[in-house]
């Protein structure tokens, strides 16, 4: 299927106006892959984490700029607090991969490491990992599982929702509240 006809299956079911935006925007994601060598209609944020978009600052703190997600609509990107312990690991990552490139990447049975990791890699292994640890959690897991856990522990500890929503892109209360009902009833 091509963008022109997924555009036309929005016809009348969007305001023209809303279209014209998902179009801006799509058109201005394209050109990003482009320059990075990526499909735009077969990205997931995983394929978007690269060395290059790691980012120190002064406060001696990493970041992570995610430059595209599904919660962050218009393109502009946003940057993701990392831990010293994530970079660190990320570091030594970074030591045996090249120090370039997509950071979550496929590992071969030799030991070999790939130069990236399809999402439905992600989602499989994710899948295999809760298999073989025994977890019966009404469902499987997936990739944005982590998401939710994350804001789960967070709840737990007591930070509050906005920290919470921050953390997560969350934009309405409603949308991270429904995610934390449905976990918190399995856990």
């Amino acid at each position: 299927m091509t963008v022109e006809e997924i555009f036309a299956r929005f016809d009348g079911a969007y305001a023209e106006s809303t279209i014209a935006v998902y179009r801006y925007d799509f058109e201005h994601f394209s050109r990003w892959c482009e320059e990075v060598g990526a499909d735009p209609l077969n990205v997931s944020p995983e394929d978007l984490a690269r060395f290059e978009d790691m980012e120190l600052h002064p406060s001696g703190r990493a970041a992570l700029h995610l430059r595209f997600s599904k919660t962050d609509q218009m393109g502009d990107g946003k940057l993701i607090p990392i831990g010293a312990e994530l970079q660190e690991d990320l570091a030594r990552w970074a030591e045996r991969t090249g120090g370039s490139g997509y950071i979550v990447r496929r590992v071969y049975c030799s030991g070999d490491i790939g130069t990236a990791m399809a999402p439905c890699n992600v989602r499989r292994h994710v899948g295999d990992i809760q298999t073989r640890a025994g977890l019966e959690l009404g469902g499987k897991l997936t990739a944005g599982s982590f998401r939710v856990g994350a804001a789960l522990d967070l709840l737990e500890r007591g930070v509050s929702m906005e920290k919470i929503m921050l953390r997560g892109g969350w934009d309405r209360t409603s949308s991270v509240m429904r995610y934390l009902r449905a976990w918190n009833a399995v856990r």
